[in-house]
């Protein structure tokens, strides 16, 4: 199969300013930029090789024990409105395990992993004259639980996840000092740059449930979900580093569930 994906992604708006990286005595603590929405394109090819049909031990019962194997492989193109100056592959391999294939009666029941592996990625950089810069090469690791049925021309589906996310990360900023500090060190104050290289791995849950219209040979299809860190940011983390806490952060701003959704049209030759 193949598809063409639409997101609209949030992104540090370093292009057109509104931040600030001045710090000064009449301004001792600094904010974060502001966001830009920009809609991000990509393409996806998933492909499925199916090794074993399972069992069937009864004829209401089948597909007992199925296994297939996995393969996907998405292209983002590059956008240079919004800081993607070359294109970023993302590709994984992995396998499904079928517990019980849908009869007339019956439900499908399967779970699958899959491992992804994303190109290094780089937004912004100090070089060039913006105030911060981030690189990644992220690799994931999901795990999937689900079950479907179809019923007349609907076909629905809910399930639960495990992702675990991995990647070397390579954070920069500048920060433009005209502290008394700062001045007594140089006049005129200084530029400081900063940069941090290390590995981060963090871990989500999620749930979800989708419901597919068939329409002959098409099919509209909508997802909706919701993903939880495990091991989320306190506001007692932030505190101990010494961040500024001028945002007036709290608990809940820091929990790290979201919701997320999709909608889609599908084509089956």
């Amino acid at each position: 199969s193949a598809r063409a994906n639409v997101a609209l992604v949030d992104l540090p708006d370093i292009f057109r300013g509104g931040y600030s990286n001045e710090l000064t005595a009449q301004q001792p603590q600094l904010g974060a930029a502001p966001t830009a929405g920009v809609p991000v394109g990509a393409v996806q090819g998933d492909l499925v090789i199916g090794l074993f049909d399972g069992i069937s031990p009864g004829p209401m019962l089948s597909g007992i024990g199925s296994i297939d194997l996995l393969g996907s492989f998405s292209l983002l193109p590059k956008v240079d409105a919004a800081g993607v100056s070359e294109s970023i592959t993302n590709y994984g391999a992995g396998a499904r395990i079928g517990l019980l294939r849908q009869g007339l009666v019956t439900p499908g029941i399967s779970v699958s992993a899959m491992y992804r592996v994303m190109d290094d990625i780089a937004f912004g950089s100090i070089d060039d004259g913006d105030p911060g810069e981030f690189a990644a090469n992220l690799r994931t690791l999901s795990v999937r639980g689900v079950v479907s049925k179809g019923i007349l021309a609907f076909d629905l589906a809910v399930g639960a996840g495990y992702d675990r996310y991995t990647s070397d990360v390579s954070v920069g900023w500048m920060l433009d000092c005209k502290t008394p500090e700062c001045e007594s060190y140089q006049p005129g104050g200084a530029e400081i740059v900063g940069r941090f290289n290390g590995k981060l791995t963090t871990s989500a849950w999620n749930v979800f449930g989708n419901v597919a219209l068939d329409l002959l040979v098409l099919s509209i299809v909508g997802e909706l979900g919701y993903q939880k860190a495990v091991d989320t940011i306190s506001v007692d983390d932030l505190q101990e580093a010494g961040l500024p806490s001028s945002r007036n952060l709290t608990a809940e701003d820091l929990g790290g569930g979201r919701l997320f959704g999709s909608i889609g049209l599908r084509l089956t030759l």
